[in-house]
């Protein structure tokens, strides 16, 4: 496992769940959403600030998943929410996004809040809205979609006499094992190893 990459990568990538919506008025790149409208907004406030580290968690590294924060949305086994990393200190801040090019669907995203990061600092995104569910692997630099993986979304239940409706939300919660193998749910009663298959440079789920 390289730490350092994993460190580089998830200080680029630690908005990665706003940059999905959120739009800066630069030129867009292949892959990137599309600037909205000009604003009379800065596009920055503030000033570079000091770092202040805190104390280490401490919490406990679970030897069969990911190192700590990098396999689960919630940083450990513990679900503590703590990342023992530096965070920005609004340095020459650049925003990066990506609009998922290659992942087909049927309707856009409604949430893309659980990630972890592979062996090799690429951020692995577990997608989903209401028809459709996938899980992601991207470039750390570009965002651009590197490989991805379908899953079956199922009807859900509604309430007393509502209609049933597809939703694939149980699908954002996978996790990453010491392995950079992808555990995850599909049509709500199947839980599916994913595995990165082909070479380090040219990896494929």
């Amino acid at each position: 496992m390289n730490a350092d990459v994993r460190k580089r990568s998830m200080s680029v990538a630690l908005v990665l769940t706003a940059i999905l919506a959120l739009v800066v008025p630069v030129a867009a790149r292949v892959g990137e959403i599309p600037p909205g409208p000009e604003t009379v907004l800065p596009d920055y406030i503030g000033q570079p600030a000091k770092a202040k580290p805190l104390p280490n968690s401490g919490a406990p590294q679970n030897p069969n998943v990911a190192p700590n924060p990098f396999f689960l949305a919630h940083s450990d086994i513990w679900m503590s929410d703590t990342a023992d990393l530096p965070g920005p200190l609004g340095r020459n801040p650049v925003v990066s996004s990506t609009n998922l090019a290659g992942i087909e669907r049927d309707s856009w995203i409604a949430s893309g809040g659980n990630m972890a990061f592979d062996s090799h600092g690429r951020p692995v995104v577990f997608l989903y809205a209401m028809d459709w569910a996938s899980v992601a692997l991207l470039d750390p630099d570009t965002l651009d979609v590197v490989s991805s993986y379908p899953l079956t979304a199922t009807l859900g239940l509604g309430g007393e006499g509502a209609q049933k409706t597809p939703f694939a939300g149980w699908s954002i919660y996978a996790y990453l094992d010491n392995r950079d193998q992808i555990h995850i749910v599909s049509e709500s009663k199947k839980l599916l190893t994913v595995a990165e298959t082909g070479s380090p440079d040219h990896p494929v789920l």
